[in-house]
């Protein structure tokens, strides 16, 4: 087998917050994937502003750490 019959799909090189906005669409700032939800068992990665990321573990969905430099920056550095 070659790499030609691997089928790769392409990514976007920038992930956005899929959460939706007050307008009716997506939230699109950038984004990585930090949240965790359902049970153990079922969990689903979704990508998540720092904004939205927070509000997500405030409603007890689980969220990777946090650091401190990204609080203080407002933004996800991974």
């Amino acid at each position: 087998m070659t790499q030609n019959h691997i089928h790769v799909p392409d990514h976007p090189a920038v992930i956005t917050c899929t959460e939706p906005s007050d307008d009716g669409g997506l939230c699109d700032a950038a984004a990585e994937w930090v949240a965790l939800g359902g049970h153990s068992y079922e969990l689903t990665p979704v990508p998540r502003c720092l904004d939205h990321a927070l509000a997500a573990r405030r409603a007890g969905c689980y969220i990777r750490p946090i650091s401190k430099d990204e609080l203080a920056t407002g933004s996800l550095d991974a």
